[in-house]
């Protein structure tokens, strides 16, 4: 497993990708390299206030995110950008904006 600190906590300092809130770096456990009890990739992490990151477990991934590989993309986008505050705000406000429009 990757574990990568310098990108967990620029992940966490970035607002939640669903409501802009303070976040945590949440793991998008489907597709990325976990298995039962362990955590994936650090480079399958999104943003996501307390809220929405227990919302994320109890529902499930699938049912949480609608389209779960938006949300893979978007990690991947971050973990690419790691360290580009502006480009990564930039792409979770678009993320954020297509979230909500496909309900």
């Amino acid at each position: 497993m990757i574990r990568n600190a310098k990108h967990l906590n620029f992940i966490a300092s970035l607002p939640c990708v669903l409501c802009g809130d303070d976040s945590c770096a949440a793991h998008i456990r489907i597709g990325g390299g976990g298995g039962m009890g362990l955590k994936p990739h650090d480079s399958h992490t999104v943003p996501l206030c307390h809220k929405h990151h227990s919302e994320q477990h109890n529902r499930g991934e699938r049912t949480f995110w609608g389209d779960v590989q938006k949300a893979i993309n978007l990690a991947a986008y971050l973990y690419a950008n790691t360290g580009d505050r502006e480009a990564c705000e930039l792409k979770i406000a678009e993320f954020r904006r297509e979230f909500y429009n496909k309900k």
